[in-house]
Order: C-alpha cells, then structure tokens, then sequence
C-alpha cells in the first residue's frame, strides 16, 4: 500500500550536522566553489551543512547516491530535482540561520521551510511595516516573518515576491493558514530551542525531527523513505 503522502522537516543545530559527518566531498563541485566564496567561516559552515543534509536526506528518498544528484533552477530561483529514477515529485526547500539548519522534504509536492533567530521586537518593528498585509493577524515580528518566507518559499520566490500580498492567520499555538490570491495554505510553526523559530508551509500533513545531536539526526535520515 503506497504511504500517504507527507513532509518531512529536519532541523539541527550546526554542531550537530557536523557530527553526522558533513563534508564538502558530498557536494558539487559548483557548490563547493559557492563554500570558498563566502568571506566569512560561519556562513561558509551553514551553507556547507545545509546543503549536505539536503543531499543526505534526497539520496535516501531517491536511492541515489548524494554527489549523483543534479538539480536544476526555474526562473524565479528555486531549485528542484532533476527528474531521475526515484526523484519524481520530490519537493525541498532549506533555510538556515543562527546556529541551526532546516530542510523540508516531501513527495506531496512544493513545501517551503524558515527558520530565524530571535530578535529584539524593536528591529521586527522597523521590518513590519514592509511585510504586513491587511489579513494578516496581529502576532510578534519573529512568527509573522518566518510564516510569510515559509510560505513565498512554497510558491517558488521567497521574499523577492510579494509579503503583502500573503495573509496570516493563526489556526492555534502551533498552526496557521495563509489567505493567497490564488487559495489558502496551511503551514505550522515548531520552537528549534529558545532562540531559534521554524516555520514550514506545506499541501501534505508535517512530521517534525528536531535533532539535538549526530546521533539523532543520523537516525532521523536513516528513516526517510
């Protein structure tokens, strides 16, 4: 009996995806050469964890090996899976900020992942007036933000689209709904640690792996399938 369709996010703190062995030698080529562009070595490790998790956990889903995987980008940006054996209908997106990582995976088609770190509500102020839309609810700058960039990531642009034109509504503590022109998508929140905030926008339900260690984020990519 063919699985439900699901998303699946995965989030760990840097020194984790380290411990799980992240290595540029999984990497392309022309991601490798994106790692010595950075100037600075925080973002060069964020960048590197990133987007090894992103080909550990597609090479589990589509039984190919991590390096073999080529990935092509539409014209607003966002990267997909080329089409090979096992890829077919395999969305991901990831994010990382501060000390943590996330990735989305789904074969219920696009999702989009946030995560962000805690800000004083002084500076989301200065960037509110910019994002809020008149559907949107009143919530703090942190949870607002990441829905809204979960969300333009699920449609393909992130916020080179348009914030305002997304919509924001809390369904409960953990869940909302976003009012589009085109429809609503659900989306949902998950607290990474006390600094850290992720937010996912998917079509198919969410099964959280918040992983605090190798160990665990070892086994929460054995269980992709």
């Amino acid at each position: 009996m063919r699985r439900p369709a699901e998303t699946t996010i995965l989030a760990a703190p840097l020194p984790a995806v380290m411990a799980a062995g992240a290595s540029p030698a999984a990497l392309s080529p022309e991601e490798r050469q994106r790692l010595h562009d950075f100037l600075r070595p925080a973002d060069r490790q964020r960048s590197l964890a990133a987007h090894w998790l992103k080909r550990q956990a597609l090479a589990r889903m589509t039984k190919e090996a991590p390096t073999a995987l080529r990935f092509r980008t539409d014209d607003r940006g966002k990267p997909h899976l080329c089409a090979e054996p096992g890829g077919l209908g395999i969305g991901f997106n990831i994010s990382h900020a501060g000390d943590w990582v996330a990735l989305a995976v789904s074969r219920g088609g696009a999702v989009g992942v946030d995560v962000e770190q805690s800000r004083p509500e002084a500076l989301w102020n200065e960037v509110l007036p910019a994002i809020s839309a008149p559907g949107d609810e009143a919530l703090a700058g942190l949870w607002l933000w990441t829905a809204k960039e979960a969300v333009l990531k699920q449609r393909g642009s992130g916020f080179l689209g348009d914030p305002q034109g997304v919509g924001i509504r809390a369904r409960h503590a953990a869940g909302f709904v976003a009012d589009l022109p085109e429809g609503r998508l659900r989306g949902a929140w998950r607290a990474a640690d006390a600094g850290h905030l992720l937010a996912v926008a998917s079509e198919s339900p969410c099964r959280w792996r918040i992983c605090r260690d190798g160990a665990m984020l070892r086994q929460a990519l054995a269980a992709l399938v």
